[in-house]
């Protein structure tokens, strides 16, 4: 363990992933249990967002059927990022950190955190075309907070790494 974390403190490319991935949680139960878990956790904020984001942009009838027509495509698309990012960690977590396999997967990790990056600029786009431009830019402030909170909230409730 001593020589991994020397490897990635030591190499630049990598610290970043290594913060990333000290925090990854060790897979203890059948892979179907940490499904079922990490569903939960997502189903609870998902399920508290549409509250969050209707009191954020106080939209009025007209402004509501435009944006949750156009965030039912942006979730979707959302969905298949957190999807392959998930697929990684259980990568990481199936190799325990063996260096040898740090690299590829740095490369989908940033990867998929481009891609979720031109997502909110897409839908960004999208909202400010068809809403007022302030409300488009608490839209993509608030949903930038509310995956980071999902972020968090899944890192911190699943195991943790253990030797």
């Amino acid at each position: 363990m001593k020589k991994i974390l020397h490897t990635l403190f030591h190499t630049p490319i990598l610290l970043v992933l290594s913060i990333f991935l000290l925090g990854i949680p060790e897979v203890s139960h059948a892979d179907a249990c940490l499904e079922t878990y990490i569903d939960l956790l997502r189903s609870d904020i998902k399920a508290k967002k549409a509250d969050i984001l209707h009191d954020a942009l106080e939209l009025n009838k007209k402004e509501s059927e435009i944006f949750w027509a156009i965030y039912k495509d942006y979730e979707w698309e959302m969905e298949g990022l957190w999807e392959k990012r998930l697929a990684v960690k259980k990568k990481i977590l199936e190799n325990k950190l063996q260096p040898r396999t740090l690299k590829e997967l740095e490369g989908k990790w940033f990867t998929i955190q481009e891609s979720r990056i031109k997502l909110w600029r897409k839908y960004y786009q999208k909202y400010s075309k068809a809403l007022p431009p302030a409300k488009a830019a608490t839209w993509l402030l608030t949903e930038y907070e509310l995956n980071l909170l999902m972020d968090v909230k899944t890192q911190c409730e699943l195991p943790q790494v253990t030797k």
